[in-house]
């Protein structure tokens, strides 16, 4: 797969993740409960204003930052590439598939930290809004971070197999 269809589908996901963020912001409190003791009753609290700032620079920042830095970082400094079997996978004649693909995983890992985000603002905008107001559910926060972790291990392992000992 080309390193651009990741790189698509990442920023199509920014800018929907983006438009969920603050669609989703406008109609919350003006004190909004943002983080929750381990019985899902609040005890850190945001104004809806910091909390959309918040969600811009971490929410946003985090998987931009990151996808780009593991997109595009092997590319800028390809022998500070730590790889299994490096000589192998960076010699010159398999360098540019093995960075392609670096560069479109890195965008793969964005896109499950977008959903990761978007995940966790999808509950705290039911902890704020429901009936039993300010409290996060906790079997919805065990899902989505189960499914985050079996994500991020599809992630690894699709990058291990891609970079498993060559054929002798």
């Amino acid at each position: 797969m080309k390193f651009w269809v990741p790189l698509l589908v990442f920023a199509a996901l920014l800018v929907a993740t983006a438009a969920y963020f603050f669609s989703g912001t406008g109609v919350m409190p003006d004190r909004i409960a943002v983080h929750f003791a381990a019985d899902g009753s609040a005890n850190g609290f945001m104004t809806r204003e910091g909390y959309r700032q918040f969600l811009l620079e971490f929410g946003l920042g985090v998987p931009l930052g990151t996808a780009l830095i593991v997109a595009v970082l092997p590319a800028l400094i390809p022998t500070r590439v730590n790889l299994p079997n490096k000589d192998y996978w960076m010699a010159p004649e398999r360098r540019a598939q093995s960075l392609a693909f670096l560069s479109g995983h890195g965008f793969w890992l964005g896109c499950l930290l977008l959903l990761l985000m978007s995940g966790v603002h999808r509950l705290v905008v039911a902890a704020n809004m429901g009936d039993a107001a300010q409290r996060l559910d906790n079997g919805s926060f065990a899902w989505t971070m189960g499914l985050f972790g079996i994500g991020m291990a599809a992630w690894a392992g699709t990058l291990m197999l891609r970079f498993r000992r060559p054929p002798a």
